[in-house]
């Protein structure tokens, strides 16, 4: 039983806390003029390791707090600051920068507000590879625009084991990038090994089949964007695959806390609660699927507390083989039980 207890507080370890200030580096880099990405990486950059690139989704680009102000527009107008959606993941870059991954967050709002408009999923994905060919360039030759601000990461930083993550209209892109017909996109000498789709929208069909890579999607139970239509990615990848899938529905998860700079408590812009409390008590929140059932509602903290828990433990498990998180992703295992209830789905 001892045994058993050490093994399981092990395990929790390895699944959620806060970095420590000393154990991570975090710094900003621009591939294009006004559109910053955010790397967190380990202050001990010894040894090699896997990155993960981060794509946030489709919300307000400018800070325009006038009533008849542009939210979406870019480049946004004079004196009005840019929203800084990709900032919105620090907290799970900074905890996987401390369990020994290099994690790029990088930045939409071009596409969001510009041009390319809001659905243009294919120019999302080649944003993806637009910085994986830049990482790979300063990986292989420690060249290219990354090579004065982060030369010291060349040689460090295996583009053989990526993982990519996005949520929202990220989380369809993410999709996007790595759908079995797309990894000749790829740039080369770069690998796709685990992806996730967090609270993504309606899948594109098959434009959105990940059946050949490590593959989980995420829904939160009071979101309106991701359930019950998410769902759709698991059982269309589940029909072919040939590496696993994963399909988590988080209760009391909305879609808006997984990023910082959307929710609440940032006072930025357009953040807000998305959940549904029509006839729910306070606290609470309704699902979004055909039950309309009430849960007690996470709050902005424990939901980001159990994402970043159940996001590490499937890049930890497939982009460094860790085999001790398979109970977590398999739902043998709830380590966040005393928070809330996460359905686990799974295949292969």
């Amino acid at each position: 039983m001892l045994r058993l207890l050490l093994a399981v507080s092990l395990l929790v370890a390895g699944l959620a806390g806060t970095a420590a200030a000393d154990e991570v580096r975090t710094a900003e880099y621009e591939l294009t003029p006004g559109l910053p990405a955010v790397v967190h990486h380990p202050a001990d950059i010894s040894g090699v390791h896997p990155l993960v690139v981060i794509l946030h989704g489709y919300y307000a680009t400018c800070a325009d707090r006038n009533p008849n102000g542009e939210l979406y527009r870019w480049p946004c107008a004079e004196g009005i600051e840019p929203i800084p959606s990709y900032r919105g993941y620090d907290y799970l870059g900074g905890d996987l920068a401390a369990k020994g991954f290099v994690v790029v967050s990088i930045n939409a709002n071009h596409i969001n507000g510009g041009q390319h408009g809001p659905d243009d999923f294919a120019d999302r994905a080649a944003l993806i590879n637009e910085h994986l060919a830049a990482w790979q360039r300063l990986s292989a030759s420690g060249e290219g625009p990354l090579a004065g601000a982060f030369g010291e990461l060349r040689g460090h930083v295996d583009m053989t084991s990526v993982g990519v993550m996005g949520h929202s209209k990220g989380g369809r892109s993410a999709a996007r990038h790595s759908a079995d017909g797309y990894h000749g996109e790829w740039p080369q000498g770069v690998r796709v090994k685990a992806v996730i789709a967090l609270e993504p929208i309606p899948s594109g069909g098959a434009d959105s089949v990940v059946s050949q890579i490590p593959f989980m999607t995420v829904i939160g139970a009071c979101d309106k964007v991701s359930n019950p239509a998410a769902r759709q990615y698991f059982e269309d990848a589940a029909t072919r695959n040939t590496a696993p899938l994963h399909l988590l529905t988080v209760h009391g998860a909305n879609h808006t806390f997984f990023n910082t700079q959307w929710s609440p408590s940032s006072g930025q812009v357009d953040s807000g609660d998305d959940a549904d409390h029509d006839g729910v008590a306070p606290g609470n929140c309704r699902t979004n699927d055909a039950s309309h059932a009430e849960q007690k509602q996470l709050t902005e903290e424990q939901q980001r507390i159990v994402g970043a828990g159940y996001l590490s433990a499937f890049f930890q498990r497939y982009l460094k083989g860790e085999t001790r998180f398979d109970p977590v992703l398999t739902g043998a295992d709830h380590p966040f039980e005393h928070i809330t209830e996460v359905d686990v789905e799974h295949d292969q």
